[in-house]
This record gives C-alpha cells, structure tokens and sequence, in this order.
C-alpha cells in the first residue's frame, strides 16, 4: 500500500509539473531518481520525510528568501499570528544555513539587550546552530520556552572575530500590528504598520478613528 502511494505521489508530481515550463526530460530525472530510492535503498524510508527533503532542496537553489514551510511550521505561525506567545522577540531567517536576525521587535528582551538586524545565531545555550542544518520549529523550540526563564546565545557580529554571548530572559511577546499612529499635519494621519496577524484589520481600524 506504501509503495503504491509512493508511486501516485510521483504520477501526481509529474502531472502537475506537465504544465509549468519544465521539459519533459527534466519531470522524467525527477521522477525517476524518487522511484529508484523507493525501490532500492537499502533500508525502508519515511516517504513523506523524503518528499518534504526534495521540496526544501529544490526552493534552496533559487534564492535565500524562498523557503518551504510544514504544515507545522505553519500551525505555529499561525498560533503567533493570533494574539502572541513567550520568546526573545527576534523575527529571523535562515541564510546559508545560519539563523540571521531579520529585526528585533519593539520593547522586546532581544532589543533591550542589544541584539540587532543581521547579527547571525552560532550557538543556542550549548547547542551549535550555525551549518547544522537547523530547521524553523527546532529554533523556535529553542528560543522560547516560560516567561522568565534564560537563554544563552552566542552572536556574529559582522567582522567581529568574537563571538558576542547574550543572556536574553524570555517574556510574553505581544504581536501588536500597528506600532505608532498620529497626525502629520491638520488634513495628513500616519498609521505604522509593523507586521501582519490576525488583528491587523481591526487595530488599523481603530487607529485610524483615533486619528
């Protein structure tokens, strides 16, 4: 039954790939190399991990900002989305297989200890972070946890041969989407939005009959 569902998924892959730009010979590579992995390692394989394992290969090779989300990765973005959740407050990325701070998050423990945009995280307490292969869910594993308690990282600042430590002390973040709001001038409102949730249409709402 395995095999057979094995089998479908590549039938269906190749169906679907028939109709973007991709010849014909390179469906056929692609379809041939997960049959034979099906039909011949040596041991017996969790499909969907392989599956999955492809999917983040092919999106690796374009661009740093192309990435493929789990659907649990993506279950916990939207649990963040919704209202918050206890961590340092960094929004991040992994580039070149190093987590590299996107922003800091106003009034968060990461930015009031002083970590910044483009700092790069090597070492997570005394776990080594940085060329490992290191997914979203186990950083974020790592960096949150119970209001109040520590974590130690190791930061790479730019040219700075040293790596920086940071003991950042975890605390509820707030996912407030709109961060300032006031009038420029008698007929000119401002309305800052900082980031994309479940609230954003509401807050913006009432910040914009605040104005």
């Amino acid at each position: 039954m395995k095999r057979f569902l094995f089998t479908f998924f590549i039938f269906s892959f190749a169906f679907q790939l028939s109709s973007q730009r991709i010849s014909k010979q390179q469906q056929e590579k692609l379809a041939s190399a997960l049959s034979l992995v099906s039909r011949y390692y040596v041991d017996s394989i969790q499909e969907n991990k392989v599956i999955e394992s492809a999917i983040v290969g092919m999106l690796e090779s374009l661009d740093p900002h192309s990435k493929y989300l789990s659907a649990k990765t993506v279950k916990g973005f939207n649990e963040n989305f919704s209202g918050g959740f206890v961590g340092i407050g960094v929004q991040f990325q992994i580039v070149k297989d190093t987590i590299t701070v996107v922003r800091t998050m106003t009034g968060t423990p990461a930015e009031k200890v002083g970590v910044l945009p483009n700092d790069k995280f090597i070492q997570i307490e005394d776990t080594l972070v940085a060329g490992v292969g290191i997914q979203y869910s186990d950083i974020t594993k790592k960096l949150r946890g119970k209001k109040g308690t520590p974590v130690n990282v190791k930061i790479k600042r730019g040219r700075q041969k040293e790596l920086i430590d940071f003991r950042i002390i975890r605390d509820k973040i707030p996912l407030n989407s709109v961060d300032a709001s006031y009038m420029v001038t008698d007929k000119i409102g401002y309305i800052r939005i900082d980031l994309f949730g479940a609230k954003t249409h509401q807050e913006f709402i009432n910040a914009l009959q605040k104005l």
